[in-house]
């Protein structure tokens, strides 16, 4: 959500200043953004992703012990 407020903010200034290279650099800032927030909730140790932080051997999925 702040990531879309962020470049929802620049995008509404920044073409009447720049004009189209104004635009541009918006969806350049909004998908930056996008990229930093995927890689911090990737690395999050809690939410979804939690798997990736686990070892393998020892990860419990549904309520079963996954050996592999």
């Amino acid at each position: 959500m702040v990531v879309g407020a962020i470049s929802s903010a620049f995008l509404l200034y920044a073409p009447s200043i720049i004009g189209l290279p104004g635009v541009w650099w918006g969806l350049t800032l909004f998908m930056v953004l996008r990229t930093i927030a995927g890689f911090i909730r990737l690395s999050s140790k809690v939410g979804p992703w939690w798997f990736l932080q686990e070892d393998i051997q020892k990860a419990e999925v549904g309520g079963f012990n996954a050996f592999i």
